[in-house]
């Protein structure tokens, strides 16, 4: 039987992230980090989207240190600012991933799918490109899987360098739950089956649904149950999601969550 490239990687990525191999593991978090844009050079023949070139951002990444690191909640830079996934230290143009929340977006089925995507989120704040809530990121995962620029049009046309700041970036559930609705937009087949699934989504056209699903903030809480918020901070919504359904089995309370979580989009969102 023939072994899956994405698992050849993903074994790769683990067993050298988990070792004391520095090497190995920046060799294995720059082939994550450039998976999405490379793969947008190779199958779209594309390497300027919006303001963002492509081999220029390759080119950078394959520069960058990793290092996985400490052993507690938040990792920390050599300024003292500390980040929950990972943190890029500027100064040393190194990115510091934190172990302990490596080993639990590893150990859940649903989030190992979002290595590719967090990885490249550090590289662009690398790069200088604002991907705050992971727009720029999954904007370029959109366009990987459909060399299709226009649905993305006024999101990577803003992705230029010169940010400075660690930012906050949110984190590996933002990154599901925002791919696994984009998914739904991924063919035109695919968003009318959407809608009839789900009538009120007709409110949007497939464009506008990417725009505002890029541009969510999604957050965990600390409830001890599957329920999903939604809370304003700051003037702006945030979604707020179980740290459990990314561990539970049942799809019956998995698929519950999305039908709760779209009709908030529903209900909030105009």
């Amino acid at each position: 039987m023939k072994i899956p490239k994405s698992l050849i990687i993903f074994s790769f990525l683990f067993m050298a992230v988990f070792s004391h191999a520095k090497t190995s593991a920046t060799q294995a978090f720059e082939m994550q980090a450039n998976h999405i844009p490379q793969s947008i050079l190779d199958r779209c023949g594309v390497s300027q989207v919006g303001a963002l070139n492509l081999k220029d951002l390759v080119k950078n990444t394959k520069k960058i240190k990793w290092q996985v690191v400490g052993n507690s909640m938040f990792v920390t830079d050599s300024s003292g600012k500390g980040r929950l996934w990972a943190i890029h230290d500027r100064k040393n143009k190194t990115v510091l991933v934190n172990g302990l929340s490596l080993q639990a977006t590893t150990s859940s089925q649903r989030l190992r799918e979002t290595i590719p995507a967090m990885s490249l989120h550090e590289a662009l704040r690398d790069f200088g490109v604002d991907d705050e809530d992971y727009q720029v990121t999954l904007a370029l995962d959109i366009v990987k899987d459909t060399c299709d620029t226009s649905l993305v049009q006024g999101v990577l046309e803003k992705a230029t360098g010169g940010v400075t700041s660690t930012g906050g970036g949110g984190n590996d559930a933002a990154v599901y739950v925002k791919r696994t609705l984009l998914i739904l937009t991924s063919t035109e087949s695919m968003w009318s089956k959407a809608k009839a699934a789900n009538p009120k989504m007709g409110k949007w056209t497939r464009q506008e649904f990417v725009k505002l699903v890029l541009g969510l903030k999604i957050e965990y809480h600390d409830y001890v149950s599957l329920a999903t918020d939604v809370v304003v901070k700051n003037g702006q919504r945030n979604y707020l999601i179980p740290h459990l359904i990314f561990q539970i089995q049942n799809e019956t309370y998995v698929h519950q969550f999305w039908v709760n979580f779209i009709r908030l989009l529903v209900e909030n969102e105009t």
